[in-house]
């Protein structure tokens, strides 16, 4: 078969081409977000993780976070912070990590097939985008090999060894020093919408949500405790209710 040429070993095969993608317009259109897990404080400290959002259309380094590992509740952290700062984008570009996405649909409440971070963007109505590839989610990528470098150097110059003081450091400190020039949007509008200003906002407490069903008698499980609620005139004339469950 390979002197005929029907079968040809992974080596010698043809390299997939992936086609660039372009820029988005507007500053604030699609925003790339990741996590990169490295030594960032060398061997003064522990190993830890760095969530960077950048802009897609500019390349504009807009917020850094340190975190003990990419998780849920530290990105609900960091994205509270961007929203303050600069607004709602359109999207969110992320990869495949089980933060974002998850393959266990579910068909009991709205939010069908969303994580507790996808279920906080839907309802600030921001979409969530996931490359099928880390090419797709170039510019990202280059940054964190640019902040390992850099950024390193930085830290280690200032005696920086906690995550607290990083990250006390690191939202002050987004200079082109640290990501390189920011490039120019062709847009001339202004994407980003208010940050919401309710007073329980998606991510104003950080809850998670689990919906559940109601057992006779007003009984429903959570995370192997049963907790009961006081009837109310509302839930005598349901059969059926799904309770969110917060944390």
């Amino acid at each position: 078969m390979t002197e005929a040429g029907i079968w040809v070993s992974r080596r010698e095969r043809k390299q997939r081409v992936f086609q660039p993608r372009g820029r988005r317009d507007c500053f604030g259109e699609l925003v790339q977000i990741d996590g990169s897990l490295h030594w960032w404080f060398e061997n003064r400290g522990p190993k830890c993780a760095l969530l960077v959002y950048i802009d897609d259309a500019t390349g504009k380094l807009l917020h850094l976070r340190f975190a003990g590992s990419e998780n849920t509740f530290d990105y609900l952290h960091a994205t509270k912070a961007y929203v303050q700062q600069w607004g709602k984008p359109i999207a969110f570009y992320s990869d495949k990590h089980g933060i974002f996405r998850t393959t266990h649909a579910s068909k009991k409440d709205r939010t069908s097939g969303l994580t507790q971070f996808g279920r906080a963007l839907y309802e600030l109505n921001i979409d969530i985008i996931c490359a099928n590839t880390r090419q797709a989610k170039g510019r990202v990528e280059r940054a964190n090999q640019t902040l390992q470098d850099r950024l390193v150097k930085e830290l280690r110059l200032r005696g920086i060894d906690t995550i607290a003081a990083a990250n006390a450091y690191a939202p002050a400190n987004k200079s082109p020093i640290l990501s390189g020039p920011a490039c120019r949007s062709f847009g001339r509008t202004e994407p980003h919408h208010p940050a919401p200003t309710l007073s329980r906002s998606p991510l104003s407490d950080m809850d998670s949500q689990e919906v559940r069903r109601r057992r006779p008698r007003y009984f429903a499980r959570i995370r192997r405790m049963i907790s009961e609620w006081e009837q109310t005139h509302e839930a005598k004339t349901r059969t059926k209710s799904a309770v969110p469950s917060g944390e």
